[in-house]
C-alpha cells in the first residue's frame, strides 16, 4: 500500500467531518498538508499532528514515526516551500520554512512534552527531526519584492528571446545585424549582472531571518557564479563577427535554456519566502 493510499481514508474523513477524525488521530490536533511532489509535480496530501508556535502559526514535525529517513512531504517542501494547509474547515496557502537552532529544539521539546509518541520517536533514531513552521500567505497583500522579482525575470526572458531572434539571421552577418546583436547582448548581460547583484544583497537578510534556508541560498549563489561565466561567454559570442550564425544561435539558445532554468528554480524556492517576509526586514542592514 502506498503512502497516498494509506492516508486517503484519513484525508476523506477529515474533509467530510469538519477537520475531525477518529482512530489513531482521535483527539490529536491534526492538519492536512498538501505539497507538490518533487518528482511527479503532482499534489501530495499528508495528515499531520501539529502544534502552534508562540505566534499562532502551525508547526509540523518531520519525524516519519522515528524512521531514519525524512518523510516524503518534507522532501517535497524543501524543493517547493509553497504548500496548502487545511485546519478544521479552513484552507489557505502557506510557506513552509524549517525552524533552526534553539527555536527548533524548543518547538520539538514542547511537542514531546505533550505527546509520548513524539518523545519516543527520538529513541528510535539518531536523525535530527526537521521542525517546520507554516507561515500563512496573506493573498490580499501583494508583496512588492516578490512581484518585482517575477517581473524582472519575465523582462529578462523577453530580452533573451529577442536576443535569440536576432541571432537567428541566415547568411552572412551584416554590420548592422552584428551591431544590433551586440547592443541587445550588452543590455541583457548588464541587466543580469544588476539583477543578481541586488539579489546577493538580499540573501544575507533572508538567511538571518531564516537560518535553515542557508543551503537553498548557497545553491542559488552557486548558480549565480555559473551564470556570471555564461554572461561573459554571451558577450564574447555576440562580439565575434567570424562565428557561423547557426553556431552562434545554438550557443545562445543553450545559455537561454540554462538561464531560464535558474529563474524557474529561484521562483520556486524564493518567491514563497518573499510572500511571507516583512519587506522592511529585507531593507534592514544585513
Amino acid at each position: 500500500m502506498t503512502f497516498t493510499e494509506r492516508n486517503r481514508p484519513i484525508v476523506e474523513e477529515f474533509r467530510g467531518n469538519g477537520g475531525k477524525v477518529g482512530g489513531f488521530f482521535a483527539g490529536t490536533p491534526l492538519l492536512l498538508l498538501t505539497t507538490t511532489g518533487s518528482r511527479s509535480g503532482e499534489p501530495r496530501t499528508a495528515p499531520l499532528a501539529y502544534q502552534e508556535d508562540d505566534h499562532g502559526r502551525p508547526v509540523v514535525f518531520a519525524t516519519n514515526a522515528g524512521s531514519d529517513h525524512d518523510p516524503l512531504w518534507y522532501r517535497n517542501l524543501v524543493e517547493d516551500p509553497r504548500v496548502t494547509v487545511e485546519i478544521g474547515t479552513s484552507t489557505y496557502t502557506a510557506t513552509a520554512i524549517p525552524a533552526h537552532g534553539e527555536d527548533r529544539d524548543r518547538l520539538y521539546d514542547r511537542m514531546a512534552d505533550a505527546s509520548e509518541a513524539f518523545a519516543g520517536y527520538r529513541e528510535r533514531t539518531a536523525r535530527r527531526f526537521p521542525v517546520v513552521v507554516l507561515y500563512r500567505v496573506d493573498e490580499r497583500r501583494e508583496n512588492a519584492i516578490g512581484a518585482e522579482l517575477a517581473r524582472i525575470h519575465e523582462d529578462l526572458r523577453t530580452a533573451l528571446g529577442d536576443l535569440l531572434e536576432v541571432a537567428a539571421f541566415g547568411g552572412g552577418p551584416t554590420p548592422t545585424l552584428l551591431e544590433q546583436l551586440r547592443v541587445r547582448c550588452l543590455t541583457v548581460c548588464g541587466d543580469l549582472e544588476s539583477h543578481h547583484g541586488k539579489e546577493e544583497g538580499v540573501f544575507p537578510r533572508i538567511e538571518r531571518l531564516y537560518p535553515a534556508l542557508a543551503p537553498v541560498l548557497d545553491e542559488l549563489r552557486r548558480q549565480h557564479t555559473v551564470l556570471a561565466g555564461m554572461r561573459a561567454e554571451l558577450e564574447s559570442l555576440c562580439a565575434r563577427a567570424d562565428l557561423d550564425p547557426e553556431e552562434r544561435r545554438a550557443e545562445i539558445e543553450r545559455m537561454t535554456v540554462a538561464i531560464d532554468a535558474h529563474f524557474a528554480d529561484e521562483e520556486r524556492r524564493l518567491l514563497p519566502v518573499l510572500d511571507v517576509v516583512d519587506p522592511a526586514a529585507l531593507r534592514a542592514p544585513a
